[in-house]
């Protein structure tokens, strides 16, 4: 098991092929001649006894079977064997979940983390930080993230064995006093978007978070409600209108308390400071007279159109329907477009069916940049260098809205407002100097990767929009 960073959290038993070794290599060669190191390569030897008169060898007939060399031979020395075994049988027991504090300051509230055990069969977990066996327990809660505690805590970790019984447990202590108010992490302010998101420290606590008084923006959009969101670690604030843009705002926070016992609150004068971010990209098709019309930042651009797309009525407005006959828009590379350290994709689309492998939006004519999109039986969001999450496709004939973020820690996939695939996930999109597609893959691709239906509000930022963002553009009419 590795997490975004590559990092190894655990090994997990897996199926070994124990039949007799007749030769191993400890790397391969790939087909562009590059070594692979600890890429194992085992020929297994198998011996049959000829009956007498015996004269054809007959195999099964199954095309998993690849045959190296067959030998006939007066064999002595069938009865030899290595020296020592050329494969690690990972016959070791499972280890205890190993519980980490991922911050140790303790006068505030910490972040642990639960990791599977070494050899742990399965990466379910349940804990407890009441003392209680969470294999016993009806507390017991499934560790899905890092959590938060805020005073002397136990924590309490297991998984359950393979016939589902109580596994190892493992224990950790945690002793600290919470007397520190929760800081600001970041605003987050999205150009189209009347909406802030405060990220704090901690978690908050729910009252004093929702004071919308507690907040105050010098200049411009006026504060009018606030919602504690589902993380309890965030503010979502609604405004009168989205800040300026390309102009760095001033926030007051006061009066927000922490979750501890103390209930600690953030001091008057707490100060932070936030920029809205504009749209690397942005297409609306909203002017019957521009269908191709553009918006990069703020500048207005446009795109080439292939074939005859038509406009029509669509979720904001007009949106483009393309007949799936190699119809698409084509924006030529620029340094916008590029971006490596964060990134999110979002698109209205109604299909009119998900043959082939359709694509809504593409960068990288040989699938090497970033791109959204249907293969097989999976609706994709992939960036190159970084990752790629998968969902089931969504019903043709319908509208939806997908969305596609990372922060340079963390992949998202949404699907009409809501989460349905995570992964940590770390890297730099690669980079090419292709152009950026609107509804297929490339000019000149297979019929089935050009999109057949309509898109409406297909839109590219530099920077990873919230969960609360997100929901936001998916609930417009």
């Amino acid at each position: 098991w590795q997490n975004g960073k590559k990092e190894i959290l655990g090994l997990q038993p897996f199926f070994l092929k124990r039949d007799a070794i007749a030769w191993f290599a400890s790397h391969i060669y790939n087909e562009k001649g590059e070594k692979e190191p600890y890429q194992y390569c085992y020929l297994f030897q198998y011996g049959m006894d000829v009956l007498p008169g015996a004269k054809t060898l007959i195999l099964p007939k199954n095309d998993r079977i690849r045959i190296f060399a067959v030998t006939l031979a007066r064999n002595y020395n069938d009865a030899v064997i290595q020296a020592r075994a050329l494969y690690d049988k990972l016959e070791q027991e499972p280890s205890e979940p190993r519980i980490e504090a991922i911050t140790s300051d303790p006068k505030d509230s910490m972040a642990i983390r639960i990791l599977p055990g070494w050899f742990s069969w399965t990466k379910e977990i349940y804990y407890t930080t009441n003392g209680e066996d969470p294999n016993a327990s009806t507390n017991k809660i499934l560790y899905q993230k890092p959590f938060y505690i805020s005073k002397d805590t136990v924590v309490k970790a297991g998984s359950p064995d393979r016939e589902g019984g109580h596994g190892i447990v493992a224990s950790a202590k945690f002793s600290l006093k919470d007397v520190t108010p929760p800081s600001i992490v970041k605003v987050s302010a999205i150009r189209m978007i009347p909406n802030l998101v405060v990220e704090f420290s901690e978690p908050v606590e729910k009252t004093s978070a929702e004071i919308s008084e507690h907040y105050e923006i010098l200049s411009g959009a006026k504060i009018f409600a606030a919602k504690l969101n589902s993380d309890e670690k965030s503010v979502t604030l609604s405004l009168s209108e989205y800040p300026e843009e390309n102009k760095k705002h001033t926030m007051f926070i006061h009066g927000v308390k922490d979750q501890s016992p103390n209930g600690n609150p953030m001091p008057v004068g707490t100060k932070t400071t936030f920029t809205t971010v504009n749209r690397i990209l942005h297409l609306d098709f909203d002017d019957p007279e521009e269908i191709g019309r553009a918006w990069v930042r703020s500048k207005k651009v446009s795109a080439e159109i292939k074939g005859k797309p038509t406009l029509v009525e669509g979720k904001t407005g007009g949106a483009l329907r393309f007949s799936g006959d190699e119809e698409c828009l084509v924006l030529q590379d620029r340094p916008e477009f590029n971006p490596d350290g964060a990134i999110t994709i979002t698109s209205w689309f109604f299909a009119d069916d998900w043959k082939g492998n359709r694509r809504i939006i593409q960068k990288g004519n040989n699938d090497n940049q970033y791109r959204m999109f249907k293969e097989g039986n999976q609706f994709k969001f992939a960036l190159n260098g970084v990752g790629e999450l998968s969902c089931a496709v969504p019903s043709a004939r319908e509208w939806h809205h997908a969305a596609g973020t990372w922060d340079g820690k963390i992949m998202r996939l949404f699907m009409d407002g809501s989460v349905v695939a995570e992964s940590e996930a770390s890297g730099e999109i690669a980079k090419t100097a292709d152009p950026v597609y609107i509804g297929t893959k490339t000019l000149g691709t297979a019929t089935g990767d050009f999109f057949k239906g309509t898109l409406d509000e297909v839109l590219i930022w530099d920077y990873e929009l919230t969960p609360e963002h997100i929901e936001i553009l998916a609930m417009k009419k």
